[in-house]
């Protein structure tokens, strides 16, 4: 048989039928996979924001109708309820106070951790591997059982219901040091000692190279910081006694007190108090997403 005619027969013809099948098999089942794992994240994703929508359909219903199952169907859109709410306690006050405490926390905390762990990451002293794991150590330690801790510290300093008592005492974080640490340990040393032949001092070299190197991981752990901040209660309620320097949290947990029944109202309030949280991480989300992707946990 000629090598033309093995070309058209039909056996050969059945061979390759037979070799773009398979092939397109393994084609479909990765494309078939990659549908069902965009449907999975999809619902988890919905699910995830659900409470939320759920929260903001119940802010925007008449007060008469906060209570029924209806989601953003049935009833017209009250955006007078935020408005309201607004009215109905200090907001404006709590919301200040509320920034003050996250912001003024978040700046110590980076100042704190991105100088600790460039101490721990690049300068060399007795006891320093040791001294960093008794640090780390700490983290083991439950929060609640070093509040009292805490709030003898703010008594005998005299700093108790102030600005300043509020922020100082929860200001010093041992997972930002481990983490800013992480960072700077997988910058390369040549760049420390190139820039110490040019007669640069520490300061310098940390300040202009080496932080400037690490502003996403600097960006991922103040969002952490005041997220977390933004939403604590337990501190804010035991250090301070004033109406005045109430954050959001506890302004809300008075307004359930005394207008528990105003659900839209209450909702409007939970919606407020979120919105800043999401604006800084939509902002930031780009130092985000790179942060986590370099991911400072490596290092050498």
């Amino acid at each position: 048989m000629s090598a033309d005619a093995a070309i058209f027969s039909p056996s050969a013809d059945m061979a390759i039928v037979g070799r773009a099948s398979s092939s397109s098999r393994p084609r479909a089942t990765r494309r078939l996979g990659a549908v069902v794992l965009n449907v999975v994240l999809y619902i988890a994703a919905f699910l995830c924001l659900f409470p939320f929508l759920w929260m903001l359909a119940t802010a925007l219903k008449p007060e008469d109708n906060s209570l029924t199952n209806n989601f953003f169907f049935g009833y017209s859109l009250t955006w007078s309820n935020f408005s309201q709410a607004w009215d109905f306690f200090p907001f404006g006050q709590y919301m200040v106070n509320s920034l003050i405490y996250s912001f003024g926390v978040t700046g110590v905390v980076l100042v704190a951790s991105t100088t600790g762990g460039y101490a721990f990451a690049r300068l060399k002293f007795w006891g320093r591997e040791k001294l960093f794991a008794i640090y780390v150590a700490t983290l083991l330690v439950p929060a609640a059982v070093t509040v009292i801790p805490l709030f003898l510290l703010a008594t005998k300093l005299h700093i108790y219901n102030t600005y300043f008592g509020l922020i100082f005492p929860v200001s010093f974080s041992a997972f930002g040091t481990f983490f800013m640490r992480q960072f700077f340990r997988t910058l390369p040393e040549e760049l420390r000692d190139s820039a110490r032949m040019d007669g640069a001092s520490e300061f310098w070299i940390f300040s202009r190279i080496m932080l400037p190197l690490v502003r996403a991981g600097v960006a991922v752990l103040a969002v952490f910081t005041f997220v977390a901040f933004w939403g604590d209660f337990l501190w804010p309620l035991i250090v301070t006694q004033s109406p005045n320097l109430y954050t959001l949290n506890l302004g809300l947990s008075e307004f359930q007190t005394q207008y528990g029944g105003y659900w839209s109202y209450m909702m409007a309030g939970c919606v407020m108090t979120v919105l800043p949280a999401i604006i800084l991480v939509i902002i930031l989300q780009k130092y985000l997403v790179k942060g986590l992707a370099f991911s400072g946990f490596g290092g050498r």
